[in-house]
């Protein structure tokens, strides 16, 4: 009874309407600033060992954190509809976790000492606390929300087959095609 009340609340809608490609952005501000933040209190063992008062962190989210979002607008992040994401839209999540790592990596190991900015070069153990959580931390959300709506649908398709088999009507239905498109459209009508 719970799945038809939550199926017919339209919520899967609403969450549809409510995580649109600019959610992501703001969702990937937020969470980029938070893990520098996160991976320099980890490496450090809390705020108030960092060097230079955190002046190194702050640093790096102002130089990091604008390029990776436009590299990863660049890569077409914010340009898809992530509740039907699917292998391709993967690629391009692994593609922006690679050149967010190799940002980050050119930002604190090369730039900001280039510049003289700080002393030396980020920790390597920030650096990779940082890409980790950062790679995570882009594809949680597109894939959660990808998870979501294929419930949704499947908790849809459920109420709608326990109905039709209460009318005792049968739609049959044919699939023209063959290859990975007609098996895409057959667990679609599956599930």
């Amino acid at each position: 009874e719970f799945r038809r009340v939550l199926f017919r609340s339209n919520s899967y809608r609403t969450t549809g309407r409510l995580m649109r490609n600019r959610v992501f952005l703001a969702l990937d501000v937020t969470l980029a600033i938070s893990i520098v933040l996160l991976s320099f209190a980890a490496r450090f063992e809390g705020f108030s060992g960092w060097p230079d008062g955190g002046r190194s962190a702050l640093l790096f989210i102002a130089f990091a954190i604008p390029i990776k979002i436009a590299v990863f607008y660049r890569i077409g992040m914010y340009r898809r509809m992530w509740r039907y994401a699917s292998t391709s839209d993967l690629e391009v999540l692994l593609v922006a976790f690679f050149v967010g790592l190799v940002t980050s990596f050119g930002i604190g190991v090369a730039v900001l000492p280039g510049l003289g900015l700080i002393a030396g070069r980020i920790p390597l153990a920030i650096l990779l606390t940082e890409s980790a959580l950062a790679g995570a931390a882009i594809a949680l959300p597109r894939l959660m929300l990808r998870v979501g709506a294929r419930r949704v649908r499947s908790l849809g398709m459920s109420d709608r087959r326990s109905r039709q088999r209460d009318a005792t009507e049968v739609a049959r239905v044919l699939i023209a095609g063959a290859g990975d498109a007609g098996g895409m459209i057959a667990r679609e009508l599956f599930e």
